[in-house]
């Protein structure tokens, strides 16, 4: 199957580290090795956290350039993480801001959305964009939008969908996991309606 780089870019309580957990767990469930390596700043306030997952690979750390799927849980850290893409990287990137300090204090500008798609779009294989965290609204809990992300990644990780979602089910409180199994089925056909 080869190697999969997988960067997910969000700020902390978005579950980004959830994420590559679920995915690692997947992975190991599907007889393949994997390494993940996280950065995070300031998680409780609201920082930057990025995770790196490597499936098949030597290092844990993502080479700027080689990343095969970035997952943007907010848009503004999707685009802080832009130098890990490349022409063959997919891109899937919940539009939902949630604006730093500085913007909302009048001491920064967020980028408008469209340019941030935009900037994708120019330099990736694939760029997916919608509303996450307003599909997890829907079904109850903006919590489970990196859920919804997940089961938008399961068409295009090399991994079996069954495993990412028994791991996911293994991976959050049992009181959860009917939500998270939800909020992964509505990602998944929300990317596919936008084929």
């Amino acid at each position: 199957m080869g190697e999969l780089n997988i960067l997910i870019a969000g700020v902390g309580g978005q579950g980004a580290i959830l994420m590559s957990n679920v995915i690692g767990r997947a992975a190991i469930l599907s007889g393949r090795h994997v390494l993940s390596s996280e950065t995070h700043g300031m998680a409780q306030r609201g920082g930057s956290v990025v995770t790196h997952v490597r499936i098949d690979a030597r290092s844990p750390l993502i080479p700027k350039g080689a990343c095969d799927v970035l997952a943007g849980l907010e848009p503004l850290e999707a685009l802080r993480a832009a130098s890990y893409v490349g022409k063959h990287t997919h891109v899937v990137l919940n539009t939902h801001p949630l604006f730093p300090t500085s913007v909302l204090r009048g001491d920064g500008v967020y980028p408008d959305m469209d340019d941030v798609v935009s900037h994708f779009e120019k330099f990736c294989a694939h760029t997916f964009a919608f509303d996450a965290t307003r599909v997890a609204a829907s079904l109850g809990s903006t919590r489970a939008t990196n859920s919804v992300m997940l089961g938008a990644m399961s068409h295009i990780l090399t991994l079996e969908e069954d495993a990412l979602v028994h791991a996911l089910v293994e991976s959050v409180p049992p009181r959860t996991a009917e939500l998270n199994r939800k909020a992964f089925e509505h990602g998944k056909r929300a990317l596919l309606s936008s084929r």
